[in-house]
């Protein structure tokens, strides 16, 4: 019997301020409506935007500060008796993330010459510079000042596992794992989402049942009352997460394997097992940025009688409360899982070689998924009104509601280093399916389901390296001379690699269902052409340009880009000094993509682009050559 305790701690600091803090220009220089950053003293240049002339000032999202501490406690007991090997044990992991960044605090202005252009040639007249002399801007953005957060939360797993040597010929492998992941919570209850039943924000509470006094940092209250932000466990959202625990995780997981003549030469192997995912990231703790406690706002001037200025970019009053955008984790976040499953056949060849052939199946389910969840559907008229909130710009809502599946048949033929001569060839068989991010409409969520962009159907790649048999120790020429020392030690390498191309998706580049982002096109072909080239790669006429105020009826990844057929070579010359060998110089060269063999990137895919539309721009790397020299001492 064996325990096995184990604890780490770990700490990561980062810190960057603006390079320019100590100019102390902005009030100066007379730009109003940026005094919010004077709660956490930032100072330093604004962010200027100067069309055809760069950008100029310090870099928006600075000061950074980032904080993260890691503790982890793991215990494991191991236990031998007779034909079972029994673990057991649990693994704990505790997060604390500190945050805070200053992004658009000193303001972020664009200057694109439209204050300055002939009305009559907007596309031809107009100098950036000449509205930035002028401290006109098209635009300005703000952002008040986020407040420092503190976020904490945890991964708790224990298990419990056999391994079972039934006979000699059969071992089994048995296990349970159960997954207790924390939704993350902020130390002052500073999280916030949106509930969609009211259409009001919600925010975590104070001990009054209310929402947070730091609200008034970034809203008045009149503002907040009209915006509906309410605390959320008034509307059934639990007290300090926002987001359900989930208790019910549990992971079983069986395995075998399996000598049928207990000769050792053939062996089956096969298994099935679930895997949770881990609550974390920019995306598991993004509550905390939105409304209430995240105020960013952008205002646009009108061209043709300017109503910003540098001076005066900010509106103030009643009416300057913008359309602010939401942050939305569900509060039925799930824990996202994989099942996963193999099968397969291994057999020795001789004394050199194996072969083996198999299959690997997976499926993912509630996989962490960000949706524009405030899209209106198709219609005519203005967006902001047709929306189902229109307080609110993008609701973008966090849920667990992904899901994909991957179905594989590898083989693989290895011969170990024998007679100087060793290789590796590998083949796959493929298909994964996936919920893309590339839908038109969060009504239908499943018509975003298509092709993974890491779908290739055939994979086959081999390598290879071969030592010639000349010299001292080989076969021939191994009595010394000049002959042998110079044919010997010489090792020749190769890697092939065949692949499938990957999937794409032909898009109308246009909002033609009016509903704020792209829409796709209709199908009304395959778009598949039998011999593709760079100047035709898919038929575009098979794709057209839907109704107005109505979506597309093509998918996502319908379309395939050109596959990759490289061959990388290799020669290599050992040059040894004494007898021992072990001090020696190697020349190498190497050739990738030795024949020069062009793989195309992906074409053109708007289809309101007819010059353009289904060529192909870009190709992979040509021919390198790479000599090298390494001396082993």
């Amino acid at each position: 019997m064996l325990n096995e305790f184990r604890f780490t701690a770990a700490r990561f600091d980062l810190d960057f301020d603006t390079l320019s803090r100590d100019l102390k220009i902005i009030d100066p220089l007379g730009i109003t409506g940026l005094e919010g950053r004077k709660r956490d003293n930032i100072e330093g240049f604004p962010i200027l935007n100067v069309t055809g002339y760069g950008n100029f000032g310090d870099i928006p999202i600075r000061p950074l500060e980032q904080g993260f501490d890691t503790f982890n406690l793991i215990d494991t007991l191991t236990w031998i008796k007779g034909s079972h090997t029994l673990r057991t044990g649990f693994d704990m992991r505790r997060f604390r993330r500190d945050a805070f960044n200053g992004i658009d605090a000193r303001g972020n202005f664009s200057f694109t010459g439209t204050l300055t252009q002939d009305p009559a040639q907007p596309g031809s007249t107009g100098s950036g510079l000449a509205d930035f002399l002028l401290g006109l801007p098209n635009s300005a953005g703000r952002n008040i000042p986020r407040l420092r957060q503190r976020i904490f939360w945890s991964n708790v797993s224990s298990f419990v596992q056999d391994d079972w040597k039934i006979s000699r010929k059969l071992t089994l492998n048995l296990g349970l794992r159960h997954e207790f992941n924390s939704q993350p919570l902020e130390e002052f209850n500073r999280l916030a989402s949106f509930d969609f039943a009211s259409g009001k924000p919600v925010s975590g509470c104070n001990s009054s049942g209310e929402i947070r006094q730091d609200a008034l940092l970034f809203f008045t209250q009149s503002e907040l009352d009209f915006l509906g932000v309410t605390c959320g466990e008034k509307l059934g959202f639990p007290g300090r997460t926002l987001r359900k625990n989930q208790y019910r995780s549990f992971a079983p997981r069986v395995g075998f394997a399996y000598d049928p003549w207990g000769t050792g030469r053939t062996i089956i192997r096969g298994g099935y097992g679930i895997f949770y995912t881990l609550v974390g990231g920019n995306t598991g703790t993004q509550g905390a940025v939105s409304v209430p406690f995240l105020r960013a706002e952008t205002y646009v001037t009108n061209p043709l009688v300017p109503t910003l200025t540098l001076n005066n970019a900010f509106p103030s009053g009643p009416l300057a409360l913008p359309v602010p955008g939401i942050f939305a984790p569900d509060k039925d976040y799930k824990d996202g899982y994989i099942q996963e499953w193999s099968f397969n056949v291994q057999r020795q060849l001789g004394h050199d070689m194996i072969l083996e052939v198999g299959y690997v199946g997976n499926k993912e389910t509630h996989l962490d998924m960000v949706y524009q969840a405030n899209q209106p559907l198709p219609g005519s008229g203005g967006i902001q009104l047709r929306r189902p909130y229109p307080k609110f710009s993008t609701i973008q809502f966090n849920a667990t509601v992904g899901y994909s599946n991957y179905h594989a048949l590898q083989a693989r033929i290895e011969r170990r280093l024998a007679q100087g001569l060793t290789f590796l060839a590998a083949y796959t068989y493929s298909k994964a399916i996936i919920m893309t991010d590339q839908f038109q409409n969060p009504w239908d969520l499943n018509a975003g389901k298509g092709l993974a962009a890491f779908d290739f159907p055939q994979r086959f790649v081999m390598s290879t390296v071969y030592e010639l048999p000349f010299g001292k120790g080989r076969r021939l020429l191994n009595s010394g001379g000049w002959i042998g020392r110079i044919l010997g030690d010489w090792q020749i390498g190769a890697i092939l690699s065949l692949q499938s191309g990957f999937p794409f998706t032909p898009t109308t580049g246009r909002d033609i269902a009016n509903i704020g982002t792209t829409t796709f096109p209709d199908r009304l072909g395959s778009g598949k052409i039998e011999n593709p080239s760079i100047d035709r790669w898919f038929d575009a006429s098979a794709f057209a340009n839907p109704a107005p105020n109505t979506f597309g009826t093509s998918g996502v990844n319908i379309l395939r880009t050109d596959g990759f057929q490289i061959l990388d070579l290799s020669l290599n010359k050992n040059l040894y000094f004494g007898e021992s060998r072990s001090r020696y110089v190697q020349i190498r060269s190497e050739f990738f993509n030795a024949f020069n063999h062009p793989t195309f990137g992906a074409p053109s895919a708007n289809i309101n682009q007819p010059a353009q539309v289904g060529r192909v721009f870009s190709a992979s790397d040509p021919r390198i050559i790479q000599l090298a020299l390494k001396i082993f001492f």
